[in-house]
């Protein structure tokens, strides 16, 4: 774990991703970089790696950030096999997106791998606030009363438990046949993938 440790901290050394302090009244955040100190976390198996690394993820984000004072918005964790092992990242979502993070693991497989060229490569962590466009945001107001109408017919899911905060985190996998299917009916319905998972979820399977 030692090479790997090395090739994290590295990573966040170069693109000054350590230090983060968050100022509430500005609602802005500020990475004042430095030298990167983490602590990889060795997740012991039970026999089945794969849950192991499923109880994990659970765990990890259900677990917030110490946010009061300077600190690093990333944990990592492990989970060993016998010839390899599966690594987590697991990140303040308000300091970046999901792409950006890619990049970050991008960098540090390279590292990790020996090749210290990646880091010529720099990329953007944080989102860039996109400038308001006047055609989009009128459309959206336009569409702000059909959405009050079509609320009128939705229903609020009965939960399991209603004293359970918890987040949970379950595998699943589609077929290409499936995935493409979704994509199709995602690009006519004019949302996102995820938008069709959230609703699957939310669906009474009792009355269907």
């Amino acid at each position: 774990l030692a090479t790997l440790q090395h090739s994290i901290e590295s990573a966040l050394e170069f693109h000054g991703l350590t230090g983060l302090t968050l100022n509430r009244k500005k609602s802005a955040f500020h990475f004042a970089g430095g030298p990167a100190r983490i602590e990889i976390k060795s997740v012991e198996t039970t026999g089945n790696p794969q849950e192991s690394l499923r109880a994990e993820i659970e765990k990890q984000i259900n677990t917030a950030f110490e946010i009061s004072r300077t600190f690093l918005p990333f944990r990592f964790f492990v989970v060993l096999q016998r010839q390899t092992f599966h690594l987590g990242l697991v990140y303040f979502h308000a300091i970046s997106d999901a792409v950006s993070i890619v990049y970050l693991l991008r960098h540090i497989h390279a590292l990790y791998c020996g090749d210290e060229k990646i880091l010529a490569k720099p990329f953007r962590l944080a989102p860039v606030r996109p400038r308001l466009n006047p055609l989009i945001f009128a459309r959206k107001i336009s569409g702000f009363l059909s959405q009050l109408r079509e609320h009128r017919h939705s229903a609020r899911v009965a939960y399991r438990d209603i004293s359970d905060r918890n987040n949970h985190f379950e595998y699943f996998s589609l077929g290409p046949d499936v995935l493409r299917a979704l994509s199709l009916a995602a690009k006519n319905w004019e949302v996102t993938i995820n938008d069709i998972f959230l609703a699957l979820l939310l669906i009474d399977r009792k009355s269907v």
